[in-house]
Parts: structure tokens; C-alpha cells; sequence
């Protein structure tokens, strides 16, 4: 029993602790492309779009070449409704890929 309620512990704080330790990052070193991407899936994992946004779209203008930002941000658009925007970030992401 106490396992259990430990390994839920562990699951549900474990986000909280590499969001806190993301965003010192972020913090530390605002220009740091690793450091947003790090946050931005923290805070996807967390089921936490409208704050992984943000960091997303800073990371499309300082890597703008990223298939990977753009291909979360497409994802995370859809899942917000964003629709018109899903459709350019796809269409960026389908043509990169050429």
C-alpha cells in the first residue's frame, strides 16, 4: 500500500520538479534553445499547452529551421483548435522534409 501511494507520489511530482528545474534553466539562460525546448516538454507532458505555446513559438524564431518546434507546435495548435495555424506549421514541417 505504501508503495503504491509512493510510486503515484513520484508520478504526479516528478513533472513539477524538471518543470522547476526547466524553467531555472530558462531563467538562467533566456537565449537558450535547449533550455525552452526542455521546458516546452515538461509542460507537454503536464497536459499544459497554453504554457508550452508561448516557449514554442520563441523557439520558431530563434531556430526557425527546427522540424521538431514545428512539428509541436502543429500538435499542439490541433489540440487547442488553432486550426488555420496547424496548417501552416504542417505545410512548414511536410516541406522541410523534402
Amino acid at each position: 500500500c505504501a508503495q503504491v501511494l509512493l510510486q503515484r507520489w513520484a508520478r504526479r511530482y516528478a513533472g513539477v520538479v524538471r518543470r522547476s528545474l526547466n524553467s531555472t534553466a530558462v531563467a538562467l539562460q533566456p537565449g537558450d534553445a535547449n533550455a525552452k525546448l526542455g521546458l516546452a516538454k515538461v509542460l507537454i507532458e503536464m497536459d499544459k499547452p497554453e504554457m508550452a505555446l508561448p516557449l514554442l513559438e520563441a523557439l520558431a524564431q530563434l531556430e526557425p529551421a527546427s522540424d521538431t518546434v514545428h512539428d509541436w507546435l502543429a500538435t499542439l495548435y490541433r489540440k487547442t483548435g488553432r486550426m488555420e495555424d496547424t496548417k501552416r506549421e504542417v505545410a512548414f514541417y511536410q516541406h522541410s522534409r523534402k
